[in-house]
């Protein structure tokens, strides 16, 4: 035996090497020994509140053994414990084939196994092989006893309702008496091992089912078989291997499906790898994947209350990777997708008549289409409602979010890099919110948020606030805003346009200010009130472009005097009237009808510090007020 009192527990050690307890070596027939437990997350202490500590063994006859009671918590903090051994872990001499130390958390939840390994000496002198037996024996021999004088009863219910009171009250201090000795009763393995309690705590292995994980091997059926046996279940794979399948995994029972960061690996064409049609699953730590050539789709979520996280694919080529079609209520987290580095093809999302739905904490690209609301509509008429898109990170993607119908589209806290064409493209729906969000685009004619086709625009209530919206300095064509529709409202305030245009923006009802478009033209359009701040680099051209409105107009230069005030109107017609009310070194300058724009004059032809501040006052407004 070691002398050391503690037997030391680390929970970080590689999970292939059984950890020596030499606390626990005995003889056939000990029983009750202490051992006490220091559990460590390398060389800082294990937390242990609120959790559940188990030593689960197969010894060296093959039964298993599971201990669940701690005897004292000596330190939670320092992760100090004991427990009281008891003699059928001491039955069958040799060492234990398997054995480990298992932690969960109040949830059952497991945190950490740890393999460790002991051995029993033979001790031919006590008999132990039957100890257990009669044991048992006796607790089925005490129940015999109950049943019997049960029996008579049946014949006087006076006398019944007495005895019945008296054995329950003896069978009560049994089970008490067994708790207070720590005296454990092994489960049957038909029944208690395969428990749903006991399987969201442990796990099914695919492995036990047949599949192989070796990258060669089909294991379609054997995964399939875990799932459709074990309902309620955690179904896991092996860390490290590749599992193949050749059709689509279907889960319609509730699961925990745990990859453990191992691969499956798709070699056939089929519709999906997973096709999730139930309520309440989960599918987490997985890389998915599929052999060149083969067309698929990735995951079909179906059903409320789902949960993807943590699941990834690299340089494969989906149809769509995630496809959700009547899910609600589910979230997609740590989401990473490189879907097609060579040609930007497929989605990564689409989403159909789904409803409140979350993306969180992604990161995802190379496609045609990020994220994909699609105008399909159930058979209740809904169509998507409500998806928040928050800390997520689109690159490389042709459209990063297409919105072609949906209502509560919320975009915050996000990247959209490298859009070639669309940032956000819209086309049906009500109440698009982005905010706090990086969009950077590549291509000429790009746009940053806009609608799909202006002839057909069907898109009402937009709320754009505080975002950063990044043009190429060398594609003077770029926009931050299409959107020439009849809003009913627009609100666009406190964004930063930097090396691109600002675009269109079209609403009676809504608002445009303090934007600041450093080095591009002005956003046009109606609005309610609009203020455009610039800052011009070369010239002060097209300080504004608006229709149908009341026009005040102030530029200065930062650190002078110089100054010109001005104030006018556009009738309805287009024509611009401007006069200047107040000038010092710097002037009006040409007013193009045709184009619809103004510039001004710096006396100096010093531009680098010019400042231009428009407001715009809609008759409508006026009117009304």
């Amino acid at each position: 035996m070691a002398n050391n009192k503690y037997a030391i527990i680390n929970t970080q050690l590689n999970q292939t090497n059984a950890t020596l307890v030499e606390q626990l070596n005995g003889r056939q027939g000990d029983n009750g020994r202490i051992v006490y437990f220091s559990l460590r997350d390398g060389n800082l202490p294990h937390n242990i509140s609120n959790q559940n500590i188990s030593i689960i063994v197969k010894d060296a006859a093959g039964k298993i053994k599971i201990i669940s009671t701690v005897k004292d918590i000596i330190s939670s903090v320092g992760g100090l414990f004991s427990m009281v051994i008891p003699g059928e872990l001491y039955q069958a001499a040799g060492d234990v084939e398997e054995a480990f130390i298992q932690v969960s958390d109040e949830n059952n939840v497991v945190i950490s196994s740890v393999p460790i390994t002991f051995t029993v000496i033979a001790n031919n002198i006590i008999l132990t092989s039957n100890a257990s037996k009669d044991y048992i024996d006796s607790i089925n021999e005490l129940f015999e006893q109950i049943n019997s004088r049960i029996d008579p009863v049946n014949q006087q219910l006076t006398a019944a309702t007495q005895t019945g009171e008296a054995l329950g009250q003896t069978l009560i201090n049994y089970q008490k008496s067994i708790s207070d000795n720590a005296v454990i009763t092994l489960p049957n393995l038909d029944t208690n091992l395969s428990s749903s309690s006991y399987l969201k705590k442990t796990g099914v292995l695919v492995d036990n089912y047949g599949a192989v994980g070796d990258g060669n091997a089909d294991d379609t059926q054997a995964i399939q078989k875990a799932i459709d046996e074990n309902p309620n279940a955690r179904v896991m794979l092996t860390q490290g291997k590749t599992y193949n399948i050749s059709q689509t995994i279907k889960v319609n029972r509730n699961i925990v499906f745990d990859g453990q960061m191992a691969s499956i690996n798709l070699i056939a064409n089929a519709d999906f790898v997973f096709d999730f049609s139930v309520s309440g699953s989960t599918i987490r730590n997985v890389w998915i994947k599929k052999n060149n050539g083969v067309v698929a789709s990735g995951v079909k979520i179906s059903g409320n209350a789902n949960i993807l996280d943590n699941v990834q694919s690299r340089n494969c080529i989906w149809n769509t990777f995630i496809y959700a079609v009547d899910a609600k209520e589910s979230h997609f987290s740590r989401i990473r997708v490189d879907n097609d580095t060579s040609n930007f093809t497929g989605s990564v999302f689409t989403f159909e008549h789904s409803i409140n739905n979350t993306i969180t904490s992604s990161f995802f690209g190379y496609c045609d289409t990020g994220i994909l609301i699609n105008d399909v509509a159930a058979s209740t008429g809904h169509y998507t409602e409500g998806l928040m898109i928050s800390d997520t990170t689109i690159v490389y993607a042709n459209t990063a979010v297409d919105i072609q119908h949906g209502t509560a589209i919320n975009i915050t806290n996000s990247i959209l890099d490298f859009c070639a064409n669309f940032g956000v493209k819209l086309h049906a729906g009500q109440m698009f919110t982005l905010s706090n969000t990086w969009i950077a685009l590549k291509n000429d004619n790009a746009v940053a948020i806009g609608v799909s086709d202006t002839n057909d625009i069907r898109f009402n209530e937009y709320l754009i606030s505080n975002n950063m919206i990044v043009g190429d300095a060398t594609k003077a064509t770029q926009q931050a805003f299409n959107l020439p529709g009849i809003a009913i409202r627009v609100i666009a305030t406190g964004n930063i346009l930097k090396f691109i245009n600002g675009g269109t923006i079209f609403s009676k009802n809504g608002s445009i200010g303090d934007n600041l478009i450093p080095n591009g033209n002005a956003i046009t359009g109606y609005a309610k009130f609009t203020t455009n701040t610039y800052y011009p680099t070369n010239k002060a051209a097209n300080a504004f472009k608006i229709k149908s409105s009341i026009i005040e107009l102030i530029a200065s230069s930062l650190g002078s005097d110089n100054v010109l005030m001005a104030v006018g109107n556009v009738d309805s017609s287009g024509k611009i009237t401007l006069t200047s009310y107040y000038s010092n070194n710097i002037t009006l300058g040409t007013i193009d009808q045709t184009a619809g724009s103004v510039s001004v004059v710096a006396s100096d032809g010093n531009y680098t510090k010019m400042q231009l501040v428009t407001k715009v006052y809609p008759y409508d407004h006026l009117e009304t007020k």
